[in-house]
């Protein structure tokens, strides 16, 4: 299904949306295995698969044998096998990362954001320095909880979007914070959307897109952009026809799985 979203100033961006069904899927072309059949021992959710200079890198949560070691991890595929960037588990908790896992690169330089355990569960983001994973600004700089988001470095700032945890006092709010140098602020209005779920983030042209799952319209797909002050939303919110269960966007296409 395809959904035109009305002209925005002198662009049109075009929504396609893809709808996840279960239904049989006839595939004409077989998939290799890319490396080594499993990334490393251990279980693993929350997978995001990223390309830098054409080198797949992989982060994700992990429960591996030793509990202190158990968190998330970066691997990358170096001469057809996957291997560890930096310590395996380095940073946050497998059994509660509620899908705050993401994974962008500056000057092929990555960046790890999570929901972080050690400080009560809030926002984290740490960097490779080539031989460690260090912060970027203060650890835990969210007010509060967090769950799902994404994070994305863009002209060498790094944006995370994220939702509140818990329903009160936001209802469910997403949000958006860069880092300025110093510290993490908060792009525009603090509470984009409420209540809300499953956020992705892009940028287009410089410009900030954050869709979402709209509790306000029946579950459906919400998008809004940042005009230097606000987020204000693309076209008719709630354009689609069935409710979502998770979103990403990238470039001109919206990206969703339906319950």
């Amino acid at each position: 299904m395809i959904n035109y979203l009305n002209k925005i100033r002198k662009n049109i961006i075009d929504l396609l949306i893809i709808c996840t069904c279960c239904c049989p899927i006839n595939l004409y072309a077989d998939w290799e295995l890319v490396g080594s059949e499993y990334l490393s021992d251990g279980y693993k959710e929350c997978l995001e698969l990223v390309f830098s200079n054409g080198i797949p890198y992989v982060v994700f949560a992990e429960q591996l044998t030793s509990p202190e070691m158990s968190g998330i991890s970066v691997m990358k595929l170096e001469n057809n096998h996957w291997t560890y960037v930096g310590q395996p588990g380095f940073a946050g908790n497998f059994y509660d990362n509620v899908g705050a896992v993401g994974m962008s690169f500056s000057n092929d330089t990555p960046y790890v954001y999570f929901r972080d355990d050690e400080y009560d569960g809030k926002a984290s983001v740490l960097k490779f320095d080539g031989a460690n994973w260090v912060s970027v600004g203060p650890r835990g700089f969210s007010d509060s909880a967090i769950a799902f988001g994404n994070i994305v470095v863009s002209e060498g700032v790094p944006f995370v979007v994220f939702r509140d945890y818990y329903e009160v006092p936001t209802n469910f709010a997403i949000k958006v914070m860069k880092f300025d140098g110093m510290n993490w602020v908060y792009v525009g209005n603090p509470e984009i959307n409420s209540p809300s779920n499953f956020p992705a983030l892009f940028f287009f042209n410089d410009t900030a897109f954050v869709t979402y799952m709209d509790n306000n319209n029946s579950g459906r797909a919400g998008i809004k952009k940042f005009n230097g002050n606000n987020w204000v939303n693309v076209g008719n919110q709630g354009f689609n026809n069935c409710e979502l269960s998770g979103t990403s966007i990238n470039m001109s296409f919206l990206h969703y799985r339906a319950s």
